[in-house]
C-alpha cells in the first residue's frame, strides 16, 4: 500500500466530503484546538501554521511530515473519528517544537529530568531539579506530585495532553491557565489535567 494509500486509510477521506464523520461541528472544534494548540505553544508561529494546516488539510499535515520516515502505522495505531486524529496530529506538532514531551509510565527520574529540563518553558523557572530528589522506587505520579510542589512556588504546572497512550505527553503551563485547558480539551472529548492525577 502506498504512503497516500495508507494516509487516507488513517483519516478515512474520501472523495465524498460528507462521509467523514465528526463528533461536533469542524468550524468549533477547530477554535478550540487552536486556543488550545496556541495556550500552550504561547501562540508559536510554527505551532500556529502546522496547526492550521492539520485542521484545514491534515492529509497534507501528514505527507509533509512523514512522507521521509513513516514511523507511524497509520491503519493500526489510532482509532476514532478525523477529530481524534487532528487532536493526536496537534499534540505531535507541540512535541516537536519542544513544548510537549513523552513519558512511558515505566520511567524514572534519571529519564525525566532531561525530558523535564528541555521542555520549553521551563528556562523560566529558577530551581534545578536533580535526580537524587527522588527515591530509586518513586514512580512518575510521586516525580510529578514533587516537581508541582515546586512549581507552585511560579505559579506554574506540570499537565498532561491525553492521547491515550500508556504514558504521559507532559507540558508547562501558568497555573491560572490550567482551568481553561482543561475545560476547552473536555468541551471536545479530550483531556488535559494535572501531571500527578492523570
Amino acid at each position: 500500500m502506498s504512503f497516500l494509500s495508507r494516509v487516507k486509510s488513517f483519516l478515512k477521506i474520501n472523495n465524498d466530503k460528507n462521509a467523514t464523520f465528526y463528533k461536533m461541528d469542524q468550524t468549533a472544534f477547530s477554535e478550540i484546538i487552536m486556543k488550545i494548540a496556541n495556550d500552550i505553544s504561547h501562540s508559536d508561529k510554527i505551532v500556529t501554521e502546522k496547526a492550521e494546516l492539520i485542521l484545514n488539510d491534515p492529509e497534507q499535515y501528514i505527507l509533509d511530515t512523514y512522507r521521509e520516515y513513516q514511523p507511524i502505522d497509520f491503519e493500526i495505531a489510532f482509532k476514532g473519528d478525523i477529530q481524534d486524529k487532528q487532536w493526536w496530529l496537534i499534540h505531535d506538532v507541540l512535541t516537536q517544537q519542544d513544548y510537549i514531551h513523552y513519558l512511558d509510565w515505566k520511567d524514572d527520574a534519571g529519564i525525566f529530568i532531561p525530558e523535564f529540563d528541555t521542555l520549553k518553558g521551563r528556562e523560566i523557572i529558577p530551581t534545578v531539579i536533580k535526580e537524587k530528589d527522588f527515591n530509586a522506587e518513586d514512580d512518575l505520579t510521586a516525580i510529578f506530585t514533587y516537581v508541582n510542589g515546586i512549581l507552585d512556588k511560579y505559579d506554574y504546572v506540570l499537565c498532561v495532553y491525553d492521547i491515550e497512550a500508556d504514558g504521559y505527553p507532559m507540558f508547562l503551563t501558568k497555573k491560572s491557565d490550567l482551568e481553561v485547558l482543561s475545560d476547552l480539551a473536555e468541551k471536545i472529548g479530550h483531556r488535559i489535567g494535572r501531571a500527578e492525577i492523570f
